[in-house]
């Protein structure tokens, strides 16, 4: 009888204890932890930002907006298209990305500073050879997005 009287003893008393969720507790400790440490932190998170926000525009200068739309306009078209858009029409991207580099030569041509360093780069040294590169982006660019028109023109 004694053995019984222990093991419904100990039953009864794992019933009754509580389980701490430890799962939520250790989120809420995290989240605490992390914003604690970004408002120790902030202000050389900050002046990270701005140094590294510094060097993209001196080496990419107006590049980093044809960049963005470029990358803005992907997440578009895959958060609502197919992405088979990319592979039909391949031909409208590649075209549109030499239009935008030659885009990106006449600006850092114009004014080297807007241009960024990969713009300077692109043009190199030579005033004819940028030209001439000007000049065959854009031609290759109307090639690849109308070839019938381009060659028509020609």
């Amino acid at each position: 009888m004694t053995a019984k009287r222990r093991s419904s003893v100990k039953s009864a008393g794992r019933k009754s204890s509580k389980k701490i969720p430890l799962k939520p507790l250790l989120w809420i400790l995290l989240v605490i932890i992390a914003g604690g440490l970004i408002y120790w932190f902030l202000p050389e998170i900050l002046n990270w930002f701005s140094r590294v926000w510094d060097n993209l525009t001196e080496v990419l200068g107006i590049g980093i907006a044809i960049i963005a739309v470029y990358i803005i306009i992907t997440i578009v078209i895959f958060a609502t298209a197919d992405s088979s858009v990319f592979i039909k029409r391949c031909q409208y991207w590649l075209g549109g990305i030499a239009f935008a580099v030659a885009l990106w030569e006449l600006v850092a041509f114009l004014d080297p500073v807007l241009g960024g360093s990969v713009g300077q780069s692109i043009i190199t040294g030579s005033t004819a050879t940028g030209v001439l590169r000007i000049v065959g982006l854009l031609f290759v660019g109307a090639l690849l997005m109308a070839p019938r028109w381009t060659w028509k023109a020609i």
